[in-house]
């Protein structure tokens, strides 16, 4: 998750604010769509998420409208409903718009009141992959449980005990790094979120077990009370 620039503090800060939304959400052709205006219906019912020091990544819920007309037409993102127009790739052939491990963003505006956003007033202040979306039985809501992009890490498992660093000590990041390689993300790269700390901190010879990805690099940075989460770049 983003901070919040400082001007967006100061307009926090006056007595009357306006915050404008817009979510997007990844299609079967893997292009993001504005939930917000998608199809000419504004799908989004509400978005909330929770986060914390111990959980090691953010999670929340995204709640849409199941069904909506729109210029005479029911158009319905249920899976189950084939027929509907919004179920469709880009060769107009049926595919669910919600699915699991899609991609989902969440965009905020900071405004005074009366004043419209333009398309450069929108920060991105979610970047999530869905997990497991539920189309409302008896209601017409669908309800998507995310977390953001550190659950791929999380949900990475390490299948293959390694040895580690060496009896006279290698620098912490430096097995980290291994330890993503080592389990095929050479493409993630660890940053220190202040460029001007020294972690100064050495690794002896150790026994890495299976297990999650994400916990095995979080245990190493608690020795000297850091952690390992998801950062924007």
């Amino acid at each position: 998750m983003r901070g919040i620039s400082s001007s967006e503090r100061d307009l926090l800060g006056a007595a009357e604010v306006l915050i404008h939304q817009r979510v997007y959400l990844e299609d079967p052709d893997g292009t993001m769509q504005p939930m917000h205006a998608f199809m000419g219906v504004d799908w989004v019912n509400s978005i909330d998420w929770a986060e914390g020091i111990d959980p090691p990544v953010i999670s929340g819920t995204l709640t849409l409208r199941r069904e909506a007309w729109h210029e005479g037409t029911l158009l319905s993102l249920s899976p189950l409903m084939t027929a509907s127009t919004a179920n469709r790739d880009g060769d107009s052939n049926y595919a669910p718009m919600v699915a699991s491990f899609r991609r989902l963003t969440y965009w905020e505006a900071v405004t005074e009141p009366g004043v419209t956003p333009g398309d450069e007033d929108y920060r991105q202040v979610i970047e999530a992959v869905v997990d497991d979306p539920s189309f409302g039985g008896s209601t017409s809501v669908i309800t998507l449980e995310w977390r953001d992009k550190g659950a791929v890490l999380l949900d990475a498992q390490i299948e293959q005990e390694r040895i580690y660093s060496t009896d006279e000590g290698t620098a912490v990041e430096v097995v980290m790094q291994e330890i993503l390689d080592d389990n095929g993300f050479s493409g993630v790269t660890l940053v220190v979120d202040d460029p001007a700390a020294e972690l100064d901190w050495q690794i002896t010879t150790y026994r890495q077990t299976t297990g999650s990805l994400l916990l095995a690099l979080r245990a190493l940075a608690i020795q000297f009370g850091w952690d390992v989460k998801y950062r924007w770049l």
